[in-house]
């Protein structure tokens, strides 16, 4: 296996380095956002063969392969670590903002990706890249954190405290940039509950948030641990996410 050589820029793009982690896989258990958002797009966009569905930042596919044949799937994901279990139509292992999109897609999911490149002050750039690529009556799929809520207090307490801290966060007003004329806008909002056996559980959960950019996983939990003790009478609080729906009129 070659030897991985990460960029500093890697640590800003919030890819392979947490979503390897056990924190990550957890907080997809116990969120189960990802068969949520399967569902509702699969319910929402039934796509027919031939119409192609681009997946920004899929990791395994989890979400793709339930709502279309892996002939018509596009996936791009640059974790160099990642071994599919699937041959999907087109595979790029590659940072999205170095993608060379030639196709049109009637369905694009960007979930919990997008919100990370500002860091990188790319996510201007990447928003236009997948509405370029919006085919007629296709639809691109944003799917952000809001930080509302206990989430907004733990990310300002991250802004105090973290010297490497992250977080998910989509600049709305980019929508505004967006011809009415030929794009309709609508979205739904949905509150996930972080329901964790423990304290430290969701402390740790918290470095997925807020931190994952500083590799000391015990010493971010620990930094939150107190607070959260504090705070909140049992280890869970509700998270709020939206999911912005961008389609092309036809």
């Amino acid at each position: 296996m070659k030897s991985l050589k990460f960029k500093a820029e890697d640590r800003l793009q919030k890819t392979w380095i947490p979503e390897g982690t056990e924190e990550y896989k957890e907080f997809k258990h116990v969120t189960l956002e990802n068969r949520f958002l399967a569902t509702l797009l699969k319910k929402k966009f039934p796509l027919k063969s031939g119409e192609l569905l681009l997946d920004v930042g899929g990791r395994e596919g989890d979400i793709g392969l339930e709502i279309h044949d892996p002939k018509y799937f596009h996936l791009v994901d640059p974790d160099p670590t990642l071994k599919l279990k699937f041959k999907p139509d087109k595979y790029w292992q590659e940072k999205i903002q170095d993608v060379d999109l030639k196709d049109e897609y009637r369905l694009i999911v960007c979930s919990h990706v997008i919100g990370y490149l500002g860091t990188q002050h790319v996510m201007k750039e990447v928003f236009h890249k997948l509405v370029k690529v919006i085919a007629p009556g296709g639809t691109l799929v944003l799917f952000y954190n809001r930080n509302t809520g206990y989430m907004s207090d733990l990310l300002q307490f991250s802004k105090d405290t973290l010297l490497n801290g992250h977080y998910d966060y989509f600049d709305e007003k980019l929508l505004l940039e967006l011809n009415s004329s030929k794009f309709e806008m609508s979205y739904q909002d949905i509150s996930f509950q972080l329901d964790y056996p423990s304290y430290k559980g969701l402390a740790r959960c918290c470095w997925f948030l807020f931190g994952a950019m500083d590799q000391d996983i015990d010493g971010v939990a620990k930094t939150f641990l107190p607070k959260l003790k504090k705070d909140l009478k049992k280890p869970t609080f509700p998270i709020e996410e939206r999911v912005m729906f961008i389609t092309r009129k036809s």
